[in-house]
């Protein structure tokens, strides 16, 4: 082999060589995002060092110091790569839909801040009603909205109960017992009704809606627990809290009460709330079709 077969021999194989190392370090920096300025400049080092090592190999293999550099280099390279990689988020992979064609670019932020800006389409109207219809509806918020009196004086009563339950039941614990226990079923009555009226109606979103914490889920139902379930369960347990004792009354009687008490007081603001809204909502329902009926 000729003088200048050899010297085109081996820089042909160095330039092999450094397209290895740059080819390497390029694809590395494929598994970042966004590379941090660290990175590039850690694999340039050590590129350089490899590149370097494998020159002198020779030099390196007469101190026995060459495959210790290698290692050396490749751990370096791995620990360095890997603390930016747990760092940093992976890059979205792209994927081409074909040979010549050119790969799909990731969404922009601003291309996915305008598809969510993109109002949704319009719903299309209700149908008409009939005067009989709307004749019927009106019918049935007027019976919701007599529901809701109904359940204010109920509550009414729960409220006068809460305000004298510790003098009334010293005074005549089970009269109290069954005032208790008489409160609860008229709670009870009022959500039967009102279940009865939703059964009718479940093709109604409107009345569906304003009516669903009347509704029972089928077996043991899980907390949390619709606002009758809770109602009724915290006038259940006062009421058994209250028929446990004996006479005559221990003098932790009122502190042992005081649990049962709160709950019942919270789950009655709780009911009062929603007897509130669905009477406002039943004012309005009446209103609105009202209105359609006139016309």
């Amino acid at each position: 082999m000729s003088i200048a077969e050899t010297v085109l021999s081996t820089l042909f194989e160095r330039l092999i060589r450094a397209g290895i190392i740059v080819t390497a370090d390029w694809a590395t920096l494929r598994f970042f995002e966004e590379v941090p300025f660290y990175l590039v400049v850690a694999l340039l080092v050590i590129s350089g060092f490899a590149f370097i090592a494998l020159e002198r190999k020779e030099f390196l293999h007469k101190r026995q110091m060459y495959s210790a550099t290698l290692v050396g280099l490749v751990l370096i390279y791995l620990v360095i790569c890997g603390y930016a990689y747990i760092e940093m988020p992976a890059a979205p992979m792209t994927h081409s839909s074909g040979e010549g064609q050119p790969s799909t670019p990731p969404a922009t932020p601003q291309a996915s801040v305008t598809s969510s800006a993109v109002a949704p389409a319009p719903q299309p109207p209700k149908p008409k009603l009939s005067a009989e219809e709307i004749a019927t509806k009106i019918g049935v918020w007027a019976s919701i909205d007599q529901q809701m009196n109904d359940l204010s004086i109920i509550l009414n009563k729960g409220n006068a109960i809460l305000n004298n339950w510790l003098s009334d039941a010293m005074s005549d614990r089970g009269n109290e017992t069954r005032n208790i226990e008489a409160l609860g079923k008229s709670v009870q009555n009022v959500r039967t009704k009102l279940d009865q009226l939703r059964g009718l109606y479940t093709d109604d979103p409107d009345i569906a809606a304003a009516l669903k914490p009347v509704a029972l889920p089928p077996g043991r139902p899980l907390p949390p627990l619709s606002i009758f379930l809770s109602l009724t369960g915290s006038i259940d347990g006062f009421a058994q809290q209250l028929a446990s004792f004996s006479d005559p009354l221990p003098q932790s009687f009122e502190s042992e009460m005081i649990p049962y008490v709160g709950a019942f007081r919270r789950d009655l603001n709780a009911m009062r709330e929603w007897q509130s809204q669905t009477k406002h909502t039943a004012a309005e329902k009446d209103k609105e079709l009202s209105k359609m009926e006139s016309k």
